[in-house]
């Protein structure tokens, strides 16, 4: 799963979110969303965490789909994250300090997930972020290839996204 924010880019001030789950790495998308954040993030950060815990809610709900039919689902499940302040503060049980101790609890519910080892959260560079198709407007051949993925139509794997236009 692809997870990213864009934060503060409404006129309410309030964020958009989008995340890209993958069944496999050499699969088409069989989930994407995009949506505006319903809470006012205070913080990209914040806005991440939020978009974080809407994916990741669907990403449970579909793995214990899965399993229910039967199929083997390996865990931990990556989520390719390109903000490594959420990779910090989701990953370590560590205890709130600053800003992040005003983000509602529910958002670190992502917490329990990765510490039951059912997902793991991996950095990915902004340029390789898929969901960030999802949540601003991007450049031409960016556009372009991330509109191929989502259709099915790249050659790639999912994590081996080249970018001729860094």
């Amino acid at each position: 799963m692809y997870c990213d924010a864009a934060f503060n880019v409404h006129e309410d001030r309030k964020s958009q979110s989008g995340y890209v789950i993958f069944l496999n790495n050499d699969s088409s998308p069989i989930l994407f969303k995009s949506k505006k954040q319903s809470s006012l993030a205070q913080s990209s950060t914040e806005a991440e965490i939020i978009a974080l815990f809407d994916g990741v809610r669907h990403l449970i709900l579909l793995t214990n789909l899965l399993e229910e039919l039967g199929i083997e689902v390996n865990k931990p499940i990556p989520i390719w994250e390109d903000n490594m302040a959420v990779i910090e503060l989701i990953s370590n049980d560590k205890i709130l300090k600053g800003n992040a101790r005003f983000i509602d609890r529910k958002y670190f519910a992502t917490r329990d997930n990765v510490q039951k080892g059912d997902i793991t959260l991996k950095y990915v560079d902004t340029a390789n972020q898929i969901a960030d198709c999802l949540t601003k407007a991007i450049s031409g051949q960016r556009f372009q290839t991330f509109k191929k993925i989502l259709h099915g139509t790249y050659s790639n794997s999912a994590e081996q996204i080249e970018m001729d236009d860094k």
